[in-house]
This record gives C-alpha cells, sequence and structure tokens, in this order.
C-alpha cells in the first residue's frame, strides 16, 4: 500500500508528465531528490519542429533609420549671453538662440551660468519614444542623458 505522501508526490509528478510516458507500462513515481522533467519544451519540440523561439521587437526601445545618428550630433555652443547662446550645427549653420527655440530639431532649454566653472547650454531633442537631454559648454558636449 502507497502512503498518503507518496500518492500526492506521484499524483504532482503525473500532472507534468507527458501523456505519452503516462500511458508506458513503465511510468513510476520520480524520486524526491530529482528534478521535475523538462515536459513543455519537449513537447513543444515533437508538435513543431519548425518552432525557434525570437525576441519580440520592443517598439519603445527601437528607433527608426537615421534617429540614432541624428540623435548622436548635438550642436555645439561659441558664445552665451544672459539670455541664450550662440549654436552651431554640425553643419556650419549657427545662430544666437533664446530658451525654447530650436535648431535643427534640438530645443534649447536651458542655460546655467556655471556647471564646474563654465556657462552651459541644456539641448533636448525627441525620436519615436526616446530622446536625448546634452550639456553642452564652448569646449564640448560635457554630459548625455
Amino acid at each position: 500500500m502507497i502512503n498518503r505522501r507518496r500518492f500526492v508526490q506521484w499524483a504532482a509528478a503525473a500532472a507534468v508528465l507527458p501523456r505519452r510516458m503516462l500511458e508506458s507500462s513503465t511510468a513510476s513515481p520520480p524520486r524526491p531528490d530529482a528534478a521535475p522533467p523538462d515536459s513543455f519544451a519537449a513537447d513543444q519540440a515533437a508538435r513543431s519542429p519548425r518552432y525557434a523561439p525570437r525576441r519580440i521587437p520592443n517598439e519603445y526601445s527601437l528607433l527608426l533609420p537615421g534617429e540614432a545618428e541624428a540623435l548622436a550630433k548635438s550642436p555645439g555652443v561659441s558664445g552665451f549671453r544672459s539670455d541664450g547662446v550662440l549654436a552651431a550645427t554640425a553643419s556650419g549653420a549657427a545662430r544666437w538662440m533664446k530658451v525654447g527655440e530650436e535648431i535643427a530639431g534640438w530645443r534649447l532649454v536651458a542655460v546655467i551660468g556655471s556647471l564646474d566653472g563654465a556657462p552651459a547650454a541644456v539641448f533636448e531633442k525627441h525620436a519615436s519614444h526616446r530622446g536625448v537631454i546634452v550639456y553642452v559648454t564652448e569646449r564640448g558636449e560635457v554630459a548625455r542623458i
């Protein structure tokens, strides 16, 4: 006679075993220290030999063509005033900007009077579901978030 504990262990193991193992005459309860069989993967492979798991693209982390390059090119700054900055793009176009204006898709968000002893401009640019914030001084880009 089988005791109650062994019966519960066998019933729990039978629930995860593939059907073909239960129909065979050699089905027996597993050892208590044995790992449960990976029946789901075996059944999946037996049913569909062409099945191969793939990555599901996350639309929030992917960029459209050309967006990564556009986000990599931050504007340069060559002059500061109390109300704005002299910003230049990679193509060479330069102009005085006030907070809230844009140049090549980059919006001037703030002008910081002293960032590590030098004035800095804060620009932001959006792309699809993501964007970049850069801190730029006359010496170049200080930080990118």
